[in-house]
């Protein structure tokens, strides 16, 4: 969704949140696709704790941790 959003839309998308586990793909493979479309925009990783490894994280700008309260992911998004 995040893809055909930035390619049909791409002066709306500000910042995308991904899982890493997706339906059809990776979000290192999403990542991947959006670096392509529009690199400038910064992709965040939504994932569980421990899921935050070196080598994954290099995929992506930051990272949430999908076990916070929906209140603190939203302040963490506007820091």
């Amino acid at each position: 969704m995040a893809i055909r959003h930035c390619t049909r839309r791409p002066q709306a998308v500000d910042g995308v949140l991904l899982e890493y586990d997706l339906l059809d793909a990776t979000g290192s493979a999403v990542r991947a696709k959006m670096n392509r479309i529009k690199p400038e925009v910064p992709v965040l990783l939504f994932a569980g704790i421990g899921s935050q490894t070196p080598f994954l994280l290099r995929f992506f700008d930051s990272y949430l941790r999908n076990s916070e309260r929906p209140e603190q992911v939203f302040e963490d998004l506007d820091a």
